[in-house]
């Protein structure tokens, strides 16, 4: 996946901003959920961690996949019900070289 800078509008309908090894899409339409309202969603490794509303300027301003986490975690109260859940560190981990899970690195 090829990062960028910018928002793609897919033919979905939702946007998505790709970074590297993970994306972002926010699905604006109204009708995505039970709130009545578009959703955000941090997307890596098959997992999709979902915020309800809009949150695509505040994932711009993180620079990496444990900044977003990061994001999300502050935000739990607003996750949507289908959302693989607050269970994000685990699922990072998953990903990370051992290096990084063995507490030895950083998350860039």
């Amino acid at each position: 996946m090829k990062a960028t800078e910018t928002w793609e509008k897919m033919r979905a309908g939702n946007f998505v901003l790709n970074r590297d090894g993970y994306f972002i899409s926010y699905n604006p339409s109204p009708e995505i959920n039970m709130e009545g309202r578009g959703e955000t969603a941090l997307c890596f490794n098959g997992k999709f961690f979902i915020l309800n509303g809009s949150h695509k300027e505040e994932y711009e301003q993180c620079g990496s996949l444990q900044e977003c986490a990061d994001y999300y975690k502050a935000h739990i109260e607003e996750i949507a019900f289908w959302s693989n859940g607050p269970e994000i560190d685990e699922a990072i981990k998953s990903i990370l070289p051992n290096d990084l899970k063995s507490g030895q690195g950083k998350i860039k």
